[in-house]
């Protein structure tokens, strides 16, 4: 199935949420990767029509979810719903289940996984881009969600 995976990597949350991505879906997936400064608006506008599934990893809020160095992505009111048409949504971001989720399914999103709290997680550092290596802190908190 094509999947669109978005994956900032800017900061240690996001370096870490997309370390476990490249790490356990990248393999398993037929993806167009948006990766690091590609985690931009314009190009998941024009990848997210040709998918089945869309996984996204950002910063979020009720409203929205960011990219690469907080660009908008996907924000209420603000995106083709052919964007979302029959697509399986993950975000993998805080908050974005309050008013993003339940918009991307009333405009035509198969499903929608998210939270409407924050998503936090403990994480050593020094393992941020390797976070699968982290068996003590990230590890626990990430391989549940992937």
């Amino acid at each position: 199935m094509p999947t669109v995976l978005a994956m900032s990597d800017f900061d240690l949350p996001t370096r870490s949420a997309s370390g476990y991505c490249l790490r356990w879906i990248c393999p398993r997936v037929e993806p167009v990767q948006l990766f690091s400064m590609l985690v931009r608006r314009t190009p998941f506008r024009l990848s997210a029509p040709q998918s089945d599934i869309i996984i996204g990893v950002g910063h979020g809020s009720e409203d929205a979810i960011t990219g690469q160095n907080e660009a908008q992505i996907l924000e209420v009111g603000k995106y083709d719903p052919r964007e979302v048409e029959g697509k399986v949504i993950k975000l993998i971001s805080c908050q974005t289940g309050v008013k993003l989720g339940p918009d991307l399914i009333r405009n035509g999103a198969a499903s929608f996984a998210g939270y409407e709290d924050d998503y936090l997680w403990e994480m050593d550092a020094d393992l941020a881009s390797t976070p699968w290596a982290d068996k003590e802190f990230a590890g626990k908190c990430l391989m549940p969600v992937i």
